[in-house]
């Protein structure tokens, strides 16, 4: 990384303009740790303002998208 990068986000910081964020990316699966779906597994599909996760119930086969926050996900293995 060049240093220049590492100087512009020391500064976001210090102004409170960036803080650590989960990294995720497409096709991860992932397990919601927080609200109402808590404990159920799906598959990250989209990442923009809000994580887009697909949730597949296997005992009715289907699958819904739902929208979270990233801090309401963690990777799995």
């Amino acid at each position: 990384m060049p240093e220049s990068q590492i100087e512009s986000l020391k500064r976001a910081i210090v102004l409170g303009k960036a803080e650590p964020h989960i990294y995720l990316h497409s096709g991860r699966r992932v397990r919601v740790t927080n609200g109402p779906l808590i404990g159920l597994e799906g598959i990250v599909v989209e990442i923009k303002n809000r994580v887009q996760v697909i949730v597949s119930f296997e005992w009715m086969a289907r699958s819904v998208a739902i929208s979270l926050d990233a801090t309401d996900v963690e990777t799995l293995q």
